[in-house]
């Protein structure tokens, strides 16, 4: 893949944009970096070995203590219909997403992906960043709207 951007060039272009940028580590990934918006939204970009010709976008999302409350009370069925809601709303934004159900942060991540190719540009990334944390908004808009209207349902008389 000599040639192709890569590393430098995304670490460059987030730097162009005044985004700050961590490198982090993981055995799935040739390299990595966290990147932060200027919203504060945290969103990686890596390149992951299992997909060595693609850059990987991924936001994650953790529930406000309120709406996880009410998400570990939901049936399976209802969890099922929120899972569908949020893959809808997120398969209209170009995104994939995965619950992230763990105690130290339950919530979803989001992700999409770019071909690595000798015409790759800084607007490209720059797209993806952006997609992934409008994303992010959505999906966190979603969760609440779906969570609270059960709450209120329970609520009633």
């Amino acid at each position: 893949m000599a040639g192709l951007c890569g590393q430098r060039c995304v670490k460059v272009w987030v730097e162009e944009f005044n985004l700050t940028n961590k490198k982090f580590d993981d055995p799935a990934i040739d390299w990595g970096y966290t990147v932060t918006l200027n919203d504060g939204d945290p969103i990686a970009i890596m390149r992951r070995k299992d997909r060595d010709k693609y850059l990987a976008f991924q936001g994650v999302v953790t529930f406000a203590p309120e709406h996880l409350a009410i998400f570990q009370k939901l049936s399976p069925a209802q969890q099922q219909r929120l899972a569908d809601r949020l893959a809808m709303q997120l398969a209209q934004r170009g995104m994939t997403f995965t619950f992230t159900l763990s105690q130290s942060s339950p919530g979803f991540a989001v992700s999409t992906r770019v071909p690595i190719t000798p015409t790759l540009t800084e607007d490209e990334v720059m797209q993806k960043l952006d997609q992934v944390d409008d994303a992010m908004i959505s999906g966190r808009v979603v969760i609440r709207q779906f969570l609270e209207d059960i709450a209120a349902v329970v609520k009633q008389p």
